[in-house]
């Protein structure tokens, strides 16, 4: 048992870590304040997102203090420099973390100059952070006024591509635009055609739905609705969820997009969870907020069973899972918060740690023994109350690579102004005043390649990282044991050279429905749900939209005659056509008649023949004897006229088993 006293936030609310250089940081190591507890007290700790991105810095700048990487060894290798670190929590609020962005200034403010042009030892050369877009804003219109370079390894609203805006923000991963492209292409692979979206409000969700807007345009995919969350209300996700359910609009509704952070993903899944007749209702679609992170499906996971969800490609680093799961608290003292994460981790209490509204229901005492299961794709084990499951967040590499790319910045700086110096510690007078224009124009020129996480990191002009998408899929990995975990089952590039942008392995894609009556997950066949607002119409009918959405309409049926020349217009055929058995073109009569060759006219001919043969008979009877007195009583010329009758009947079966002709036709209405 350890029995040392646990530092707690929020009275350590920063970790200083001394250099010649120091590297600024904000991480989301807490949960945004809540309207229920009215201030600005952070609430619970983000074990994830949080805790590790933070190590994850940590983590980096030992491998740069100690060169113990090859890129390091190389880039250092001349150099004596040591970097140190001042890194905030940012509770995932941008009034909080613009509070904490004037604490790290502050020295500079006192001296009433930018924090760039001061000459002491120890300069804030660059912030590496944050995590989401709208932090990351609220921190970057104050470091451009320091002329301070800031890097994130998360932030991916288009919205920080504004230049000169956002002038001094650059990022490691790629934005938001191709996020919604790869959404939109997901839709279209799995033939949905009419989605709801819940977006979460702020930057990040707003413009993502406008970018995904945008996307649509000319694409046969249409919105039901518009459904709006707030992560500092938690009424709306019980209001949004209802509504989805409720609401007639939505009755064919399958797929849902979620366009939002972890937190509020989290609470969606909640109120999906809380009714069991939603097990199975819809297929959520989420982008790198959700990707494939645990925090969002702990406990809840049966509402995220089928999810499809996206983030930028994981380059997962061997040697911080190392690192991290051999940390333990009386160890790890420089990061205040690890005690805090230990606690929520396997909920339980130090001895002398301070008592939260977290850890007050705690009742065993900690100990410094791990019980840590490693949960991969397709190697999972189930964890008991005193073990937790453990795989490396998506982004920890990208921290890496944040990291990296300012310390080769600010060598590539140090190169440039100490070239004629001997030795760069401590740094050369030339040096001071530090340039971080010069140092943000070195930055965005930057490639190299991390040797940690095999990743290569190259910038657009605009400061934008590079790269394509992991696609997801939260599924059964063993039904038998109800073992649910991510699958990654394709991925998207956003290299404009690649022609199938989008690639999903079919045999990786499993789909499962929940059977009410049985209470029990059952997998389907291949079969991908359908989304749609109307079925499609049968031969023969049209569409009549019934408002403003494309893809809603009902069904009638042409009229007599009438082909459907597209879904929405009927024409009639022209004289002598009908339309053929699909509706959709009109074909033209073919005359029909009877050949001589046919069996069916055989018995005719033959009939009219022998009538033929016999009535010519009677007529040469009739005009050998015309003179005797019998043949005249009969009324001799009245009889030569039926004679000639019945002979023009017998006649009439020749022209009918004849091509219709002008001469038949004629022939045959005389007769």
């Amino acid at each position: 048992m350890s029995n040392f006293r646990a530092p707690h936030s929020p009275t350590y609310d920063y970790i200083y870590i001394p250099g010649d250089i120091i590297l600024g940081g904000f991480f989301p190591i807490h949960q945004p304040p809540s309207n229920e507890l009215g201030s600005m007290q952070c609430t619970a700790i983000k074990r994830e997102r949080g805790i590790q991105r933070l190590e994850a810095m940590l983590f980096a700048l030992d491998v740069v203090n100690t060169r113990s990487s090859r890129l390091m060894s190389s880039v250092l290798a001349h150099s004596n420099i040591r970097f140190g670190a001042l890194i905030y929590d940012s509770c995932d609020y941008e009034s909080y973390a613009i509070e904490r962005a004037f604490n790290m200034l502050l020295p500079s403010i006192d001296q009433c100059m930018p924090v760039t042009k001061r000459t002491e030892s120890s300069v804030i050369a660059g912030v590496v952070g944050s995590a989401s877009s709208i932090v990351s804003m609220a921190i970057a219109d104050i470091l451009r006024l320091a002329e301070i370079p800031q890097i994130s390894y998360a932030s991916t609203s288009t919205e920080l591509s504004e230049k000169p805006r956002f002038q001094f923000f650059s990022r490691v991963v790629p934005p938001d635009t191709y996020q919604a492209e790869a959404v939109v292409s997901i839709i279209q692979f799995l033939n949905w055609t009419y989605v709801a979206v819940i977006k979460e409000t702020g930057s990040y969700g707003e413009r993502l739905t406008d970018d995904f807007k945008t996307k649509l345009k000319n694409k046969t995919i249409c919105i039901s609705g518009e459904l709006s969350v707030n992560i500092k209300d938690t009424n709306t996700y019980a209001r949004v969820i209802r509504e989805l359910y409720e609401d007639e609009k939505y009755r064919f509704v399958v797929g849902v997009i979620i366009f939002a952070q972890e937190d509020s993903v989290r609470q969606i899944l909640n109120q999906t969870a809380s009714k069991t007749e939603l097990n199975g209702r819809w297929v959520f679609l989420g982008t790198d907020g959700w990707g494939k992170k645990w925090y969002p499906v702990e406990d809840f996971g049966r509402a995220a069973i089928n999810a499809i969800t996206i983030a930028p490609k994981l380059y997962p680093i061997a040697d911080f899972d190392e690192y991290f799961t051999k940390l333990i608290p009386s160890k790890n003292t420089r990061n205040p918060w690890f005690i805090e994460y230990w606690e929520e981790t396997y909920k339980c209490k130090f001895d002398h740690s301070p008592k939260t509204i977290f850890n007050q229901n705690y009742t065993r005492l900690c100990s410094e023994v791990k019980f840590i299961c490693f949960a991969f794709l397709d190697n999972y084990s189930a964890y008991t109350n005193l073990s937790v499951h453990y795989f490396q967040e998506g982004y920890v590499h990208y921290v890496v690579d944040a990291v990296f790319t300012l310390v080769i910045a600010i060598q590539k700086l140090i190169d440039e102004k100490c070239f004629n110096s001997s030795r760069h510690k401590p740094l050369c007078k030339e040096f001071y005043p530090f340039d971080g224009i010069r140092l943000l124009s070195i930055l965005r020129n930057t490639t190299f390649r991390n040797d940690l996480s095999k990743r290569s990191i190259k910038f657009t002009p605009n400061g934008d990282g590079i790269g394509t998408y992991d696609i997801f899929q939260y599924q059964f990995i063993d039904l038998s044991k109800h073992t649910l975990n991510y699958r990654t089952i394709g991925e998207f590039s956003d290299n404009d050279q690649v022609n199938e942008r989008v690639r999903i392995d079919l045999d990786t894609l499993k789909w499962f429905k929940y059977h009410h009556q049985h209470s029990k997950w059952l997998e389907e066949s291949s079969v991908t749900p359908r989304s749609f607002c109307s079925e499609s119409c049968r031969p023969g009918e049209i569409r009549t939209n019934t408002d403003s959405q494309q893809c809603c309409w009902t069904c009638r049926a042409c009229e007599l005659f009438h082909i459907a020349v597209n879904e929405t217009l009927c024409l009639p055929c022209s004289e002598r056509q009908i339309p053929n058995t699909n509706f959709t073109h009109c074909i033209t009569l073919q005359a029909e008649y009877l050949s001589i060759k046919s069996v069916i006219a055989w018995p005719a001919l033959i009939l009219s023949s022998i009538g033929l043969l016999m009535t010519i008979y009677t007529i040469t009877i009739f005009i050998r004897f015309s003179h005797t007195p019998v043949i005249k009583a009969s009324s001799r010329e009245l009889s030569y006229f039926l004679l000639f009758g019945i002979c023009s009947c017998h006649l009439c079966a020749w022209p009918l088993v004849l091509k219709p002709h002008i001469l038949t036709c004629f022939f045959i209405q005389i007769g």
